[in-house]
């Protein structure tokens, strides 16, 4: 039984995105509530949308006999600012307006707990 590593896709987004919470459901419950919506509704979308943190560019999938069986997150420093574009992007595409500022607001208070990537980091 071989392993395939591979870049993800944007249909892997209905398994991958459980994984993706996986690594961090309550932070994940925290900033991503609202209007309704769950953590894992959002990652959904913005795994299939590509952009942003959780988006499938960023991921690699292991798969075994064609299943994907992990998922992980590889981005340089570097692509902070757009990632950080893309999160926002998706946050004004995915939820109604007047859930936005609480998600913006929520995931600003969550940030600082995070190690920061620097440039040269992969």
């Amino acid at each position: 039984m071989a392993l395939n590593i591979r870049p993800a896709v944007a249909a892997d987004a209905k398994v991958a995105a459980p994984m993706v919470y996986s690594a961090g459901p309550e932070a994940f419950d925290y900033i991503l509530r609202g209007a309704g919506k769950t953590a894992l509704d959002f990652l959904h979308y913005a795994f299939a949308d590509g952009s942003g943190y959780q988006g499938y560019r960023t991921h690699w999938v292991a798969e075994r006999e064609g299943c994907v069986i992990g998922v992980g997150a590889f981005y340089s420093g570097r692509d902070d600012l757009r990632l950080t574009l893309g999160f926002v992007k998706q946050v004004l595409a995915f939820y109604p307006m007047a859930a936005v500022p609480g998600v913006v607001r929520r995931a600003l208070q969550v940030a600082p707990m995070m190690k920061p990537v620097t440039r040269d980091m992969w």
